[in-house]
């Protein structure tokens, strides 16, 4: 399971449309001229798309086949490995049971791209990835990027709580009428950014938050005194909460279970 990523990626794209530009002012003679664009660049708005574009046709020539389930995914499979590439704009997790097969898609990747091999993965957009040789345990935390959250919103020394929401306060959009005072101090606070912290984590290693975050996370309008207190409660969750990994284990009988409650 390996990472690696691609330097100046958005400089691989090829351009369907005539893009003009201004020349760069440190250029002389070139007053009174533009110039065409021949390959896609940063500050594009279909850059993105036009490197997109350019790495799945590469990967397809490799062979691999690109998931419906997800379009970022791309694997190839045969009696004898498995490989799978996770994209994420320019960083890719490469995964296979064939350290022949490894080398040959680095050194592949690294003939159509400028490459930067990162080695086994220990991290990967804010989640660290460890693992047991022992047991064929893998490990994935967000500890660092928690830390920095609590941090950014001055949480780091909070007191922990056990829950994160608390089951006896029901939050409402319509709660008493907001005083001048609350008003004001809520313009202050920066709820829609702990928001996004907080659903980030929860879409990654820490779905126990999943809940509490998307309760919250109605109020992003007009949130209150009593919303952000809310808010500052699944943070002292996660101070106190900070180590908690999520386990895949080799083998086994996985098997999916899902809870409601009545409909």
């Amino acid at each position: 399971m390996h990472q690696m990523d691609v330097t100046t990626a958005y400089l691989h794209g090829d351009l369907e449309e005539e893009i003009y530009v201004k020349p760069p002012k440190e250029i002389p003679n070139q007053s009174g001229k533009i110039w065409r664009l021949r390959k896609a660049m940063y500050g594009l708005k279909q850059s993105g798309r036009a490197w997109n574009k350019r790495l799945s046709h590469d990967l397809k020539e490799m062979e691999l086949i690109q998931s419906k389930a997800n379009p970022c995914i791309y694997y190839r499979k045969t009696k004898s490995f498995l490989l799978v590439l996770d994209i994420y704009v320019d960083d890719m997790f490469v995964l296979t049971n064939d350290d022949a097969m490894m080398d040959a898609v680095k050194a592949r990747l690294s003939e159509q791209f400028r490459m930067t091999d990162l080695g086994e993965a220990r991290h990967f957009l804010g989640i660290r990835i460890s693992k047991n040789e022992a047991t064929g345990e893998l490990y994935l935390d967000q500890e660092t990027y928690l830390r920095k959250v609590l941090e950014r919103y001055g949480m780091s020394d909070c007191k922990p709580v056990s829950t994160p929401c608390d089951p006896n306060q029901k939050l409402t959009k319509k709660q008493m009428p907001m005083d001048s005072a609350e008003a004001k101090e809520m313009r202050n606070v920066p709820y829609r950014e702990a928001i996004g912290s907080l659903l980030y984590a929860s879409q990654g290693a820490r779905p126990d938050i999943a809940y509490a975050v998307n309760l919250v996370s109605r109020f992003c309008q007009e949130p209150r005194r009593i919303h952000w207190t809310a808010v500052k409660r699944i943070l002292r969750y996660l101070r106190g909460m900070l180590t908690v990994k999520l386990i895949y284990s080799k083998g086994g009988n996985p098997r999916i279970e899902g809870f409601s409650d009545s409909v």
